[in-house]
């Protein structure tokens, strides 16, 4: 079993930045109103390494994780990419995984075609379409004889390795986990959890993990950025954050962390019965 970043004692090799942005500004227009989602943003993140970030609906975490992507373009600053400006084939290298695994994955398409998507762009043989579909699928933990199945036919956890499956169909070296366990059950988003922490371990990923459970990824960070209004209000390593967290509204989050009630004794239940 892998270790959660909570454990690790470190890695030599997360000396240098793949991903940072600086100044990162997004600025919407609703209604002839000027809407800002992202409020000067700089974050790094290094190789192999997972960045959390975490906040309420709204904070602007998914606008950061659309506009590294370019599905949004940002109003001003900079995306840097192992030291240079971003470019499209640097994107080529970050692949994105949905919160919804009903969602997110058509319906009407096959596993097989589902899982392909990111290929469709580059110039591959069948039998390098087939293989590296096929070797996705295994590394997720699903059989590559049901790749010619439909989505509905698979349940929820299911559905999001095949999403995770195509994340990584292309070899990416970033991804972009947005909210990917929030809507499954809660030992699946262990199983989910776990799985990602095994892919990082054997392929060297970075990870961007988006979520408003603070427990979550505390889990799975290495260090977390705190978000609120647009603007990063703490910055931390996942220990340090929880053991001396300095801004209220972090105070205000990890206090709100639900906790299980206490195991009522059999004398208590009968009582009550």
């Amino acid at each position: 079993m892998p270790s959660t970043p909570a454990e690790s004692t470190g890695d030599a090799s997360m000396t240098s930045n793949l991903l940072e942005t600086k100044n990162l500004s997004k600025t919407f227009s609703k209604f002839g109103r000027k809407q800002v989602a992202l409020d000067n943003v700089s974050l790094s993140l290094r190789k192999k390494e997972t960045l959390g970030i975490v906040g309420e609906s709204g904070s602007g975490k998914t606008t950061f994780g659309k506009v590294i992507m370019g599905l949004f373009p940002a109003t001003s600053g900079e995306i840097l990419y192992n030291d240079a400006p971003i470019t499209q084939a640097d994107r080529m290298k970050i692949q994105y995984i949905f919160q919804d695994p009903f969602a997110s994955l058509n319906p009407r398409m096959t596993v097989s075609d589902i899982i392909a998507e990111p290929l469709d762009i580059g110039k591959f043989q069948k039998n390098e379409r087939k293989d590296r579909i096929d070797e996705a699928l295994l590394k997720v933990g699903l059989n590559p004889l049901r790749k010619n199945r439909y989505p509905s036919e698979f349940s929820g956890g299911q559905r999001q390795r095949i999403s995770i499956a195509r994340a990584l169909v292309s070899n990416p070296e970033c991804i972009i986990c947005d909210e990917p366990t929030t809507a499954l059950d809660v030992s699946i988003q262990a199983q989910i959890l776990q799985l990602l922490l095994q892919l990082q371990e054997e392929l060297g990923l970075s990870y961007i993990f988006i979520s408003h459970n603070l427990a979550v990824v505390k889990y799975i960070s290495h260090k977390i950025a705190v978000m609120y209004n647009g603007a990063i209000v703490e910055e931390n390593s996942s220990s340090a954050l929880f053991e001396n967290p300095q801004h209220e509204y972090t105070k205000q989050l990890i206090s709100s962390i639900p906790t299980l009630p206490k195991r009522a004794t059999t004398h208590h239940v009968l009582e009550t019965v």
